[in-house]
């Protein structure tokens, strides 16, 4: 979706009545009732010594409305879905008595930025930060790469070949000490995360915990 294109959805969204991508309900576009009746993902086994971050927290399993609120806020630009995304987001992290400095979205390439109008990692670190008041800082890290887009890449090889070296600190950045809440919609391989969690790890980050939305099973 362009940029023209994004904000004619937005000037949308903004007439019209909201409703709810699970169930249709009025007043929201993810009613408190269909993140209940979300599945919880389950608890993610990984290799610290395999990976950059240091834990990782995804509240909802890939399926059903969010997996449905997932695909609307990407793929039809439907940005009002993502404070109702970023709660129970915000909430997991609370719960997980996780120590953080600031909130860093895994950035898009530019040139997807302008294909998309927007980066829907960074619309859902806003309100997570503000919940649990800490900064943004979505001036740490940088796509260097574009890629093919993930879900298009078929096994964890791939995936992972597919975010080499894509991420590096943007120029003058300075990531010492910081403990970073890293920010992304969806949770596959963890490849993509990984990737920017490295980067920020060899920019001297102290601590980096990955946070998404939701996770494939």
């Amino acid at each position: 979706m362009g940029a023209i294109a994004t904000v004619w959805q937005h000037a949308i969204e903004l007439l019209l009545p909201s409703r709810c991508v699970g169930c249709g309900a009025g007043g929201t576009y993810l009613c408190d009732a269909c993140l209940g009746r979300a599945r919880r993902a389950g608890p993610l086994a990984f290799d610290p010594a395999a990976r950059a971050f240091d834990e990782v927290t995804a509240p909802l399993a890939y399926e059903g409305a969010a997996r449905t609120a997932v695909l609307r806020l990407k793929y039809a630009g439907l940005r009002a879905i993502a404070p109702s995304m970023a709660r129970p987001m915000a909430e997991a992290l609370s719960s997980a008595s996780v120590r953080a400095d600031v909130v860093v979205p895994v950035p898009l390439h530019p040139s997807r930025l302008r294909q998309r109008g927007f980066n829907q990692a960074l619309l859902l670190a806003r309100p997570i930060a503000e919940a649990v008041g800490l900064p943004v800082r979505d001036d740490l890290l940088r796509r260097l790469v574009a890629g093919t887009p993930q879900v298009d890449a078929g096994s964890i090889d791939e995936r992972r070949a597919n975010v080499a070296g894509a991420f590096g600190l943007a120029p003058g950045a300075d990531a010492a000490g910081l403990r970073v809440v890293l920010v992304d919609d969806v949770l596959t391989t963890g490849s993509t995360l990984d990737a920017a969690a490295g980067t920020l790890k060899r920019g001297g980050a102290r601590s980096v915990h990955a946070l998404a939305f939701a996770r494939e099973q």
